[in-house]
């Protein structure tokens, strides 16, 4: 499957709900990460990151807009923990853009 841009502005509208700072309206989310396809015993990287519900919601909705139409009958909560869990299960690729300069609230 090809990447689209509708593809590429979901993935940028994901990106834009993490941040490392606290924040009033998001969530905690803690995890380990290590190597994809890595057993849990070798997921030695820990981490806690924060979602932005507000720019959640945006990319929730824009998934279920643009997904495919099984995600129109699906609850929000449903599809938010599926993204939560699509950015915990690939953070490996994501680890030094969201250390580096692309997210927002750097430590």
């Amino acid at each position: 499957m090809s990447v689209t841009a509708i593809h590429r502005h979901a993935i940028d509208l994901l990106f834009a709900t993490i941040t490392l700072e606290i924040g009033d309206r998001g969530r905690l989310c803690s995890f380990l990460f290590g190597r994809p396809g890595s057993s849990l015993h070798q997921r030695r990287m820990g981490i806690e990151i924060y979602f932005n519900d507000p720019e959640m919601i945006r990319a929730v909705l824009h998934v279920r807009k643009q997904g495919p139409l099984y995600l129109r009958t699906l609850p929000i909560e449903s599809i938010r923990n599926a993204l939560i869990i699509f950015i915990t299960e690939n953070f490996w690729y994501l680890a030094d853009e969201c250390l580096g300069q692309r997210f927002s609230g750097l430590v």
